[in-house]
């Protein structure tokens, strides 16, 4: 993978990169990573979000957190915290996603219903409560706290 950023053709970086989401095989996501800092191309930056997302990648998860922890980046780590949601830590992952839910609410609703716990059910009750989400936030959150009690019940 390391010629992959040597690639100059935009389409041909976002084709390949695509490509990697049907390998079944770890390969090294750093490499995907440290594209996704150098670039400067929405399209490329959700692309890899969504690879890492769907592949097998081994990845420093350290740079993963430091990345989509760096508000320079933006809007653009909406589909790196869907990876981040499959491979950090829940301690690591939700604390991110408390961080980042008033701009990436579905997101993070999407990652406390996979690895949510106290912490992030109180959090979503309290979102809840101040009545500022609209409809599809309000229904999700509502499905989420209960998979996260029926979660820590059992």
């Amino acid at each position: 993978l390391s010629w992959i950023p040597k690639t100059e053709y935009i389409s041909a970086l976002v084709v390949l990169i695509t490509q990697l989401s049907r390998t079944k095989v770890k390969y090294n996501g750093n490499v995907l990573l440290d594209i996704f800092k150098k670039t400067n191309s929405s399209l490329i930056r959700e692309r890899i979000g969504f690879v890492l997302e769907e592949s097998n990648p081994v990845i420093d998860t350290q740079e993963l957190e430091n990345i989509l922890c760096d508000a320079k980046y933006g809007k653009d780590i909406g589909t790196l915290l869907l990876a981040g949601i499959k491979l950090l830590s829940k301690e690591k992952i939700n604390s991110i996603l408390i961080s980042k839910f008033k701009q990436f609410s579905l997101v993070a609703i999407r990652g406390f219903r996979k690895k949510g716990g106290q912490r992030e059910l109180e959090f979503l009750e309290t979102q809840l409560a101040m009545g500022n989400q609209g409809k599809k936030e309000v229904k999700e959150i509502e499905k989420t706290v209960q998979k996260i009690q029926n979660r820590i019940v059992a």
